[in-house]
């Protein structure tokens, strides 16, 4: 507890009623410092301002000096089951007759939506984006010909036009007068294509047209960069100014015009380090570069060029097998085989057949191995590490946090998660499910496989069924979560307080260091999520081998900046060694 006392000053004569008042500005400027030390130790960090809680110690960089969290496919979360004209990247005949068939509704419900969970990468809103905290926007668009509006996109167009997500954005600014937004316009993350190259089928007059509209909507805080540069310029400036939205856009010259209230996309440099299939080998080259990010970002800066950085992962190879396993549900072994294929390529060691079904599967396993190279960047003993100009990564969830656990954002919590199961044999209603397994009320007459490879007949008789048991797993894997933002947040202040040590810098850090500390890198070793709690090892010479560290049963905490395995035990796994009978798989 902090205690202060405050004294009587002395009374008031003709002599002494000026230290009387001395004495009482003093004591009263006390009593505010206190209360505002006592305040800041209660406090928070603000994700929604984060920029103007922390502008007194961050405010002298500029724009390319930041390094900003950003979500990749930033408007996904509201996709139609349209797919876009533009949706099939080199090919656009393709993607006009599979545009005509979802518009007119002659798809099959089932073929879209799971193209759709083939195509999500967020589920907060994009104001959902911004209160928790994201500054940088991935804003992909194209010309949608039937409705000839501009819609976002990933292989499906989004449910609203894309400037209804823009007027969102500009009501957020308005109501966060101290935060700056970067938003980048193209196609398809192509940071250089032009024409139709970028656009295809898309007029310069309809693009041109576009921009006018963007500007409307922007009107009044669009960064004017014929007065400020992104290089030069202190954000606090540009705050002051009410200068808070840049845009990189594609197809710079036909799309704007080349227009001062824009930058050329062709400044970004767009590094996608990638995952599947090559964790080990794509995490070593993202800790080279941040071992040297100091002089990356100066080089890059004195280019006039913004550091981008994908903390996300396509998957590959792999969307050939999960269809396979999708739609042919009549034979069980080539499910079987399908499966174990994907899984390899995925390519996580001892990981032999898991596969998710739905790119968020993948964005939280590519969360898991990237939140290492996250907490790595603010080792202090590393004086020439630092992050990207901004880094967009899927699976962004509340508190600014992204998933990294078993339980895809799109489940709800009361719903077994399910990407490992068991069958159970034909019964007419649903049995008891083995140890580790709770039942989530699916079933079927046909026959079917368990994620293990044990297979199961057609039910011949009448109205018995197969029904299904998922896998528990403890709650602190369904549900970790690491803390994005506040670690990019505390790579700024880090920035500006290797200059100087003042006692803001050291209040900030706290604070942000202790929104840290809420969610920390989470480990534990499961080969049937491919989970590995010592694999990659980024200090290793052959990081794709397993590691002889022996690995805990369960899962382990990582404090911030440990170098190496400081192993806190969380709940044990339910369903370790469970043995099973080949013969019977209810046992």
């Amino acid at each position: 507890f902090f205690f202060l006392m405050i004294r009587r000053p002395p009374r008031s004569t003709l002599s002494s009623s000026s230290a009387a008042s001395d004495v009482y500005k003093r004591q009263a400027l006390l009593l505010a410092m206190t209360m505002s030390i006592l305040t800041a130790a209660r406090s928070d960090l603000i994700l929604s301002d984060w920029m103007g809680q922390t502008m007194a110690v961050i405010g002298n960089q500029s724009v390319l000096d930041l390094s900003l969290p950003g979500t990749h496919d930033s408007l996904t979360y509201d996709l139609s089951l349209v797919v876009s004209d533009g949706g099939i990247d080199g090919e656009d005949d393709l993607s006009a007759i599979a545009h005509d068939l979802t518009e007119l509704g002659i798809a099959p419900d089932l073929i879209t939506d799971w193209i759709r969970q083939n195509a999500q990468t967020q589920v907060l809103n994009v104001t959902e984006q911004l209160d928790n905290g994201i500054r940088f926007i991935d804003f992909r668009i194209m010309y949608e010909a039937v409705q000839k509006e501009w819609f976002g996109l990933h292989m499906l167009q989004t449910s609203q036009p894309s400037l209804d997500y823009l007027h969102q954005i500009r009501e957020w600014v308005d109501a966060h007068p101290k935060e700056i937004v970067v938003l980048w316009m193209s196609k398809h993350g192509s940071e250089c294509k032009n024409g139709t190259d970028q656009f295809p089928g898309v007029s310069i007059e309809k693009k041109q047209a576009f921009w006018a509209s963007v500007m409307t909507v922007l009107d009044g805080v669009l960064v004017d960069q014929s007065l400020y540069t992104l290089r030069e310029t202190a954000i606090s400036e540009l705050v002051a100014a009410n200068q808070r939205v840049v845009i990189y856009a594609s197809d710079y010259i036909e799309f704007t015009t080349s227009s001062k209230f824009a930058a050329d996309a062709c400044y970004i440099q767009n590094d996608l380090p990638g995952g599947i299939g090559n964790f080990a080998g794509c995490d070593q080259d993202l800790m080279t570069d941040l071992r040297a990010g100091a002089s990356k970002r100066a080089s890059l800066k004195a280019a006039n060029r913004f550091w981008l950085v994908s903390g996300a992962s396509g998957v590959g190879d792999t969307i050939k097998y999960s269809t396979q396993m999708h739609f042919n549900p009549f034979l069980t072994k080539d499910e079987w085989q399908a499966r174990l294929s994907c899984a390899k390529v995925v390519g996580v060691v001892n990981a032999t057949s898991w596969c998710p079904e739905s790119l968020l599967g993948y964005a939280q396993l590519t969360n898991y191995y990237r939140q290492a190279w996250f907490n790595f960047s603010l080792d202090p003993s590393c004086a020439g590490c630092d992050l990207p100009n901004a880094v967009y990564i899927d699976g962004v969830a509340q508190g600014g946090m992204i998933a990294t656990g078993d339980r895809m954002l799109t489940t709800p919590d009361s719903t077994p998660v399910c990407e490992q199961y068991e069958w159970t044999s034909c019964e007419f209603e649903q049995p008891k499910c083995s140890p580790g397994h709770t039942a989530n009320g699916e079933y079927t007459a046909l026959g079917v496989v368990d994620t293990t490879g044990y297979t199961n007949g057609p039910c011949a008789i009448p109205f018995q069924k197969h029904f299904q048991c998922c896998r528990d797993q403890p709650l602190t894997q369904e549900s970790a979560r690491f803390g994005y933002v506040a670690t990019l947040v505390a790579a700024n202040l880090r920035r500006s307080c290797l200059a100087t040590t003042t006692p803001e810098c050291q209040a900030m850090m706290g604070l942000v260091l202790r929104e840290i500390q809420k969610a920390p890198m989470v480990l534990w070793h499961d080969d049937g999520f491919g989970r590995q709690a010592t694999w990659p090892r980024l200090d290793d010479p052959n990081p794709h081998l397993p590691h002889p560290h022996p690995r805990p049963d369960a899962g382990v905490k990582m404090s911030l900046f440990d170098g190496s395995p400081n192993w806190e035990r969380l709940d044990p796994h339910p369903n370790r060694n469970r043995d099973r009978n080949p013969k019977d798989p209810s046992a």
